[in-house]
């Protein structure tokens, strides 16, 4: 797993490097959340939904919109916070993580 969290560390890094260097609204909202998600939990089970917004780089609203449909799609999981959705903590789904995985592996 370790060659697969790496992966995603670096494509992060270069994500603020780019965006510090253009100095444009690059957006991927729901990959963003799932890198942040994947190399979260690395070390954690999930993170909060206002430490997944911070970490890419989004405001708090639009990332509770994305971890709701990424939940949906069966590729999060929430807990604590459900009602309003910025609350909680979120982590990927042991499908999410195998897709990552798989990705970057």
């Amino acid at each position: 797993m370790t060659a697969a969290f790496d992966q995603a560390e670096t494509i992060l890094r270069l994500h603020r490097r780019r965006d510090g260097i253009f100095d444009l609204p690059f957006a991927d909202p729901p990959w963003e959340i799932l890198l942040t998600l994947f190399v979260a939990q690395r070390e954690a089970q999930g993170a909060a939904v206002k430490d997944v917004a911070a970490s890419s780089a989004l405001p708090q609203t639009t990332a509770a919109r994305w971890i709701t449909l990424l939940a949906d799609r069966g590729l999060v999981e929430r807990t604590g916070g459900i009602c309003d959705g910025s609350a909680g903590r979120v982590r990927l789904t042991p499908a999410a993580l195998d897709h990552m995985e798989r990705l970057l592996g």
